[in-house]
């Protein structure tokens, strides 16, 4: 279970690198004809936006499938450790581990995300910004960290859990079950983690989206 912790924290990692460089090849769509009249430009990037969220959308469609069959993988494992569980106690900590595993990776990869985005505003503030906007900047970034803070405490806390559930779970399950145990989670953490990426990604392109388009109306 200590190497499912440690890769999740590698996911994380790599989920932020995800926020502060390229996200993807549509990042930053590139102009076929640069020379082209401004509004051509427009408009080849409005195409390039729109199918850009076209391609993210049916990603994110196949992970809602994937969280599915995982959650019916859940399932059987959670009847498996019913059946097998000889202590109430330990089984209600088993349960609310799993109930609270993809709430807590949720919480923290929204608050990584907005905190990453703070600290570049922040870093990406010009030297003549006035004192007030750099104020409020840099409150916000402060609010996100110690609400970031407050969310690692909590997951350090699941994290303990974890080491709990399996450490009693090897008692009752099979090997194949265990197994089938570790897939479970370890699945439902990736799923989770790429599922909000992709989310996060759709989002900033109909933003971006929506934008470029009033743009084009009011010229």
């Amino acid at each position: 279970m200590a190497s499912i912790i440690g890769w999740l924290n590698l996911y994380f990692f790599e989920y932020l690198l995800n926020i502060f460089f390229v996200r993807d090849q549509w990042s930053h769509p590139i102009i076929d004809n640069p020379a082209a009249p401004l509004h051509c430009q427009k408009e080849e990037l409005i195409s390039r936006l729109e199918k850009k969220i076209e391609i993210l959308s049916d990603e994110k469609k196949s992970l809602n499938e994937d969280l599915g069959e995982n959650k019916k993988l859940g399932k059987q494992v959670t009847l498996v450790v019913e059946q097998k569980c000889q202590s109430k106690q330990e089984l209600n900590k088993y349960k609310l581990y799993v109930d609270e595993l993809d709430q807590v990776t949720y919480l923290l990869l929204k608050l990584s995300g907005r905190l990453a985005k703070a600290e570049n505003a922040l870093n990406m503030l010009p030297d003549h910004a006035s004192e007030s906007e750099r104020a409020v900047l840099t409150a916000k970034r402060d609010e996100l960290h110690a609400k970031h803070e407050d969310a690692k405490d909590i997951k350090e806390g699941i994290d303990r859990r974890s080491q709990q559930v399996a450490a009693f779970l090897t008692k009752y399950l099979t090997a194949e079950e265990f197994t089938d145990y570790e897939d479970f989670i370890k699945m439902k953490l990736q799923l989770t983690i790429e599922f909000q990426e992709i989310d996060d990604r759709v989002k900033q392109s109909e933003e971006q989206l929506k934008a470029l388009k009033h743009n084009m109306r009011a010229t």
